[in-house]
């Protein structure tokens, strides 16, 4: 059989044939008629398991999958049921979570580069990620200890018995003791006397700023309390209001009450009076939190955006 022959009864798609030097018949496969299929990989994340060749580390580690996805797997390891997984998880705020992420990002990367187990990684591997963070983003003893806390709740030992580690973190508060937030207090006086000034017919924003500065200042409550507060937890008692805090906060615990705000009324001055205040922004702000279906206070957004605060 001739080579034209067998070309002309070869369909496009099949290997194309090419007669050699010798006479003989070669097939080549034709690449560019084949199509290329990508697969995806073959593992998670989130199920990659830290395997050992001849009892060395691993030379690779996944992506760092982020803080919640990190507790999960830490959890997995130890042969919690999953079932379960999520509810252990939820015993720690998201702002933990939050905060304890970039201590996993860091721990994830250090790991990675000294090739270390993530999820079992000895406590002088731990040591040497202390005072590796410690020194290269100069940290105070609370930042420090807050590192700690978050890698004893993906690793099994024990951070916080291990005597070295007892010892390492006391060495930190004696070299780097931690600092006081706030080094002076600043005279209230001064926002007493600027919303002494402020005329009666204010905009939404100045009204919003001036209960909240009020509510700061008679309270002595976090932010996020204030956040909190709902209408319908507004009760009005003589010359008394009286707020209940439903909402979980950083101090909720099992055994913790909730808090109550008493807000009296301040007859003498009426335009630094709370109660007031508070009743003129509940006033002014009805009829948009009535077609927004809001029932908590309102949130600012580059001044023109209203949004419920979810603090």
């Amino acid at each position: 059989m001739s080579y034209s022959k067998l070309k002309k009864k070869s369909p496009q798609s099949a290997t194309p044939a090419v007669p050699s030097a010798n006479g003989t018949i070669l097939f080549i496969r034709s690449w560019c008629t084949q199509p290329c299929r990508r697969r995806a990989p073959s593992f998670s994340p989130l199920r990659y398991r830290n395997t050992k060749i001849n009892g060395s580390p691993p030379t690779s580690q996944p992506a760092y999958p982020g803080g919640r996805q990190t507790l999960w797997e830490s959890f997995s390891r130890r042969g919690v049921p999953e079932t379960t997984i999520e509810t252990i998880i939820s015993s720690v705020t998201q702002s933990t979570i939050t905060q304890y992420s970039s201590t996993y990002r860091l721990w994830w990367n250090f790991c990675t580069q000294e090739k270390i187990p993530i999820f079992e990684a000895r406590n002088i591997d731990v040591l040497r990620f202390l005072q590796k963070v410690t020194d290269e983003h100069k940290y105070q003893y609370g930042a420090v200890n807050s590192h700690r806390s978050a890698l004893s709740l993906i690793l099994p030992n024990d951070l916080g018995t291990d005597p070295l580690v007892k010892r390492f973190m006391k060495g930190i508060s004696r070299l780097r003791p931690a600092q006081p937030r706030y080094t002076y207090t600043w005279d209230p006086q001064r926002l007493f006397s600027y919303l002494e000034t402020l005329p009666d017919n204010l905009n939404l924003l100045q009204l919003s700023q001036k209960v909240v500065s009020l509510l700061a200042l008679i309270t002595g409550g976090r932010l996020q309390t204030i956040s909190l507060i709902r209408l319908s937890n507004i009760r009005e008692e003589m010359d008394t209001i009286q707020i209940n805090i439903t909402d979980p906060i950083k101090t909720s615990g099992v055994n913790n009450e909730q808090p109550t705000l008493h807000i009296p009324s301040f007859k003498e001055k009426p335009c630094l009076c709370v109660a007031t205040t508070l009743k003129a922004y509940i006033a002014a702000t009805k009829d948009i939190r009535k077609k927004a279906r809001i029932s908590s206070f309102l949130r600012l957004k580059n001044r023109t955006r209203l949004l419920k605060s979810k603090l």
